[in-house]
């Protein structure tokens, strides 16, 4: 970096990424460095700054009491009172799930609930707190967890890690067992002493989120069109219901936490640039105001959603609208002794008005 810094030591690192120490051999220079695609580097650069508890150009709020699960699913779904919907594109079906092709649904966005095949309602609804925590790890990590780092997570007291393991398999299985029928297979598969969901019996909202979102924004293929990126960005964000295991408090759920909501949020966020700033149509433009207000019901205080939001409002000459989307930002950050930014207040500012404060 040409900086000198008290205490560095001086390196060198070609344009193709290797990196040696004067007067030492590179084969033994004891520092590698590796390239990242932009899409990792921007998954690791949250990951860290989620870690020490920061983000990027966005205020961290202290988190809100969630809304109830119907109350969420009702105002993400309700168009504007004095609008008719726009039914040219896809919208947000938030009170509905999506056909399930494996006898289990779990959900994980949002509040942890488990649905069986043939039942409109949820089912292990009686089940102990530590189970639905133990079902959410295992679809946080669906390649499988150790027993020791599940015991770490979970808290487990190392002298009954085994028998506290045992006891949390055996409820998941007499809970899906007597909701399916299924007996003759186990739904949580221990191979050794890795545990993981049954990849046959059990599917995810997280894994369908996770798939969706990656269709919409691929990091190996070429550019898809504004339309097709909606289409599958309605879908994932159709699964993301709310933050992670909302509701809970688990200490290990925090960075898991943080990580999808970045996704879920920042994708938005992506879309909203990209429409206005690009020849997007106005189908399109309308197509990603429904993503922003089923976002920006679940976090109502996060500020930048609400500005995409208003002009896109504004853009679209759907000025109540605008009026309304500022409206419940101030309303929550006023419940944090804050108000929003000037930036976001400027939005709603008549332009001659800006110009005498001027």
């Amino acid at each position: 970096m040409d900086t000198p810094l008290p205490d560095a030591e001086h390196w060198l690192i070609a344009p193709d990424g290797t990196t040696t120490r004067p007067g030492t051999d590179p084969q033994h220079a004891g520092l590698k460095l590796f390239h990242l695609t932009p899409d990792a580097g921007c998954d690791m650069t949250q990951v860290l700054l989620g870690a020490h508890g920061k983000r990027p150009k966005l205020r961290v709020l202290p988190a809100q009491s969630p809304p109830s699960h119907d109350k969420q699913h009702e105002t993400a779904a309700a168009p504007e009172p004095e609008e008719e919907a726009d039914p040219s594109g896809p919208h947000l079906t938030g009170t509905s799930r999506p056909a399930q092709t494996k006898p289990v649904r779990l959900h994980v966005l949002g509040p942890v609930t488990l649905f069986a095949r043939g039942h409109e309602e949820p089912v292990g609804t009686n089940l102990r707190p530590e189970v639905h925590e133990f079902l959410a790890l295992l679809a946080a990590h669906p390649t499988g967890l150790l027993a020791t780092d599940i015991a770490d997570k979970l808290q487990l007291e190392p002298e009954s890690t085994q028998n506290d393991l045992k006891n949390l398999r055996r409820a998941v299985r007499r809970a899906l067992r007597a909701a399916t029928g299924i007996t003759a297979q186990e739904f949580v598969l221990r191979q050794g002493e890795l545990h993981k969901l049954h990849p046959d019996l059990i599917e995810t909202d997280l894994a369908d989120f996770t798939r969706a979102l990656k269709q919409a924004f691929p990091a190996s293929t070429p550019k898809s069109s504004l339309h097709d990126t909606l289409q599958c960005a309605h879908e994932a964000l159709a699964h993301y219901r709310g933050p992670f295991a909302q509701g809970c408090d688990y200490l290990w759920a925090d960075a898991i936490r943080e990580h999808f909501t970045t996704q879920a949020t920042d994708a938005a966020l992506r879309l909203a640039h990209q429409a206005e700033h690009s020849t997007a149509d106005p189908h399109e433009r309308s197509a990603i105001l429904p993503l922003l207000e089923h976002l920006g019901a679940i976090h109502p205080d996060h500020e930048r959603l609400t500005q995409h939001t208003i002009r896109l409002y504004q853009a679209a000459g759907r000025h109540d609208a605008a009026r309304h989307a500022y409206t419940r930002l101030e309303h929550h950050l006023a419940e944090l002794g804050l108000e929003p930014d000037p930036a976001t207040q400027a939005l709603l500012t008549p332009r001659s008005a800006r110009n005498r404060s001027r």
